[in-house]
């Protein structure tokens, strides 16, 4: 009988070479040193009790599908050593071996359904099962254990906290990834992903920024922004060519003042009127600028209103659904020593975060526009195996599929979805089909999430109403550069009793025309910005790594809490939870393996 038990082990691929005497166990030195070190009736008594609590009929013996739910609730060495489906594969094995001389007589059948069926109605008795129990875990005891699930990183990135004397205060994380550092002072705090793309703010301190730290804050501001100073420099450049080329018209032309305060050219005619060009920013311009003024306004805000349901509604929404799928694993897999608890844990956090990633990933290849930003900004690059996300084989997966809007980030909750599955099939879930329905609802609606996240991200204005409002901006500052041009070059023309009034004239156009630039140009860098806040252009920018560490550490709240609430006193070890309840008519998801 143990023969067919050994048969399945090499079947399965495991190393093992048999002693010379064709026993199960790989020789007999070891045999009794793990004899030594495991008590033998004790696990013959572990499997008399699992015997007694899972066989519905003890007189007929212990079926298949009873088998299978006591070797899920027996010793740990099986849920460390094995998959459901070769604990599937096992239990059809042992129940081949106790009933092959039985079976003789009926090995011509043919039928694969009716194999099946008479398997199912096989049974093995009391003793049998306990000897065959002791058995397995002493040949589990020799098999080499199966890989661990990756453990995703968790880092405390945002409540840093600085010195008292308003010193920057750095601090490098300890995790296993890649470098990750965090820093903070008075205004703001910093975190670097180490990605070659700079410093970004997570958070900044709105009361110190409206006091006086405005003098000091700078980064991460549209100050920063080398086109904001080019579109200066363009409109202080137009003013200083407007005005030599007045300057050298009046002088080419022989064009004085008259005591009146006029312009005359070289035949004493009146050819204008010194006092008409104080009157252009009184007329026109005041009325073009508060025009424009209310155009930027609503073309901003909408843009702020987008950025702002973004990051509330659906981002935000997406971080909640994976936190409520965390905490449903909290209550349902809560045992700290089950590695089968572990596993289902760590997998809904490890898909979870992934899909974080990925989103970012997703998000920014949009506003890729060369090869070269492909490089900087990573995207093809998905092995998340630093972090404790992915495995090899998963990114291999991923890799093999095609790729599209949000594609990578989505797939991740079909596995979650699938994975939820399983786990109703092997009967880990109380209540499976409602769980099942509950988990796809939670599933279908963060792939929903981040299929709005990309739709928002790559929804733009329309280009004619882009390109007006840019014009219109453009051209103000332009105007406004040619009249601060005209004012100075008519000012060496002035009587020398007005001449006072147009220096203060002067004084006030130079400053509109520094300041309209920051104002409009800042606008205008701003709504462009904000499009896409996952793309790394500025140090407002989203931290993909940010939004890991605060889901992760609120998920590990979550599954920390879940193992030990407060009505569990001292001497009981493991929290209340609902007993796990198989589908009807169905045994496990190996079938369909």
């Amino acid at each position: 009988m143990m023969r067919w038990v050994w048969r399945f082990f090499r079947g399965s691929g495991r190393r093992a070479s048999s002693s010379s005497d064709g026993s199960l166990f790989f020789d007999q030195r070891r045999e009794r040193d793990l004899r030594d070190n495991v008590c033998r009736d004790h696990l013959l008594d572990e499997g008399r009790r699992l015997f007694d609590d899972h066989a519905l009929f003890p007189e007929e013996g212990i079926h298949m599908h009873e088998m299978y739910r006591a070797l899920q609730k027996g010793s740990l060495h099986l849920s460390n050593m094995m998959e459901s489906a070769d604990l599937h594969n096992l239990c059809v094995a042992v129940l081949e071996a106790a009933n092959s001389t039985n079976d003789n007589k009926k090995n011509n059948d043919s039928d694969n359904n009716n194999n099946s069926r008479r398997r199912r109605h096989q049974a093995i008795d009391r003793e049998t099962f306990a000897t065959l129990y002791v058995d397995m875990i002493l040949q589990l005891e020799l098999l080499p254990k199966r890989d661990k699930p990756p453990r995703p990183h968790l880092v405390i990135a945002n409540t840093t906290t600085a010195a008292d004397d308003d010193a920057t205060t750095t601090t490098t994380s300890t995790h296993q990834a890649k470098s990750f550092q965090y820093k903070m002072d008075s205004l703001a705090r910093y975190i670097d992903e180490c990605d070659s793309l700079g410093w970004k703010i997570t958070r900044y301190r709105e009361r110190h920024l409206v006091e006086l730290g405005w003098l000091r804050m700078v980064t991460g501001t549209v100050l920063m922004r080398t086109g904001l100073w080019q579109q200066m420099l363009f409109a202080l450049g137009t003013a200083a060519l407007t005005t030599a080329i007045t300057v050298l018209t009046l002088l080419a032309c022989n064009v004085g003042t008259d005591r009146a305060g006029s312009c005359r050219g070289g035949d004493g005619r009146s050819t204008l009127q010194l006092s008409s060009l104080k009157k252009l920013d009184v007329g026109r311009m005041m009325a073009s600028e508060t025009i424009l003024g209310l155009i930027m306004g609503l073309f901003v805000e909408k843009a702020v209103k987008i950025w702002w349901c973004l990051r509330l509604d659906q981002l935000q929404g997406l971080f909640n659904i994976i936190c409520s799928m965390v905490l449903r694993a909290a209550i349902y897999f809560p045992h700290a020593n089950n590695s089968s608890d572990a596993h289902a844990r760590l997998t809904i956090l490890r898909y979870g975060c992934a899909s974080i990633a990925l989103l970012f990933k997703d998000a920014r290849e949009l506003d890729c526009w060369t090869t070269g930003e492909y490089a900087t900004y990573q995207i093809n690059n998905i092995d998340f195996a630093a972090e404790g996300l992915l495995t090899s084989e998963e990114v291999e997966r991923l890799r093999a599929m095609p790729t599209g809007a949000g594609s990578r980030s989505q797939v991740i909750f079909v596995w979650l979805a699938s994975f939820f599955t399983k786990l109703c099939l092997d009967g880990k879930l109380p209540m499976p089909l409602e769980n099942q329905n509950e988990m796809l609802r939670s599933c279908e609606e963060a792939r929903n999430k981040i299929g709005e996240i990309m739709a928002t991200v790559s929804m733009q204005y329309p280009l004619e109403y882009t390109h007006l409002v840019v014009l219109m901006y453009k051209t103000a500052i332009l105007l406004l550069a040619v009249e601060t041009g005209l004012i100075l070059g008519f000012s060496g023309c002035a009587p020398d009793g007005d001449r006072n009034d147009f220096w203060l004239y002067l004084c006030t156009r130079s400053l509109l025309l520094v300041a309209i630039p920051v104002v409009y140009q800042g606008l205008g860098m701003i709504r462009n910005m904000i499009q896409n806040p996952f793309v790394p252009t500025s140090a407002t920018s989203y931290s993909w790594k940010v939004f890991h560490a605060r889901v992760a550490n609120e998920a590990r709240s979550l599954l920390l809490a879940g193992r030990r609430p407060p009505y569990v006193p001292r001497e009981r070890k493991f929290p209340a939870n609902l007993p796990p309840q198989y589908i009807e008519r169905q045994i496990s998801s190996a079938m369909y393996e």
